[in-house]
């Protein structure tokens, strides 16, 4: 909430081999009063169908990784869509943000290997022989393109500010 205020309809596209992550993404949006509006990339259906679909109801595109819907050659129709339904898309990556995407959330590798050495040492320490659960991420970063936001007519709080926020280390 703290980027996209009034945001209530969150579209997320995917192939049917993440389609389970719908679940679990809706819940989460729902926990925070969002709506999840989902797409399944059929294999035999052109990229811009569902795209044109969820861009004309929601208010934003969560972008998650998937090689189907997120690669070289797709990329652009993506962005270029989101461009025409002025629609911001929220990418996973410093990458997709510099092709286009408004804002990013990633974890860069040294931020993912300091959380797996925490991970290690907590379960040495306590003598578990056993892996712990997967968790998300601990430590992120956050990327602005501020040229997308200028164009689509948003106003971004800093990188800095944001990871702050996001963190809860920010003075309201």
């Amino acid at each position: 909430h703290w980027a996209f205020p009034n945001a209530k309809r969150v579209g997320v596209l995917v192939s049917a081999a993440q389609a389970p992550v719908h679940e679990e993404i809706g819940a989460a949006l729902r926990s925070r009063g969002l709506t999840l509006i989902s797409e399944v990339l059929d294999p035999q259906q052109k990229l811009i169908e569902p795209l044109e679909r969820l861009f004309s109801q929601s208010d934003l595109m969560l972008g998650v990784p998937d090689a189907e819907v997120f690669n070289r050659t797709t990329v652009q129709s993506v962005l270029l869509t989101s461009y025409r339904y002025h629609d911001p898309v929220v990418g996973y990556s410093r990458s997709l943000t510099r092709a286009g995407a408004l804002v990013s959330l990633y974890s860069t590798p040294t931020q993912i290997g300091q959380q797996s050495g925490e991970l290690v040492l907590k379960q040495f320490e306590s003598g578990y022989s056993q892996l712990p659960s997967p968790v998300y991420p601990r430590y992120f970063s956050v990327s602005v393109n501020q040229q997308v936001a200028r164009s689509l007519g948003f106003r971004m709080l800093s990188e800095a500010e944001l990871e702050r926020r996001l963190t809860g280390t920010a003075d309201d």
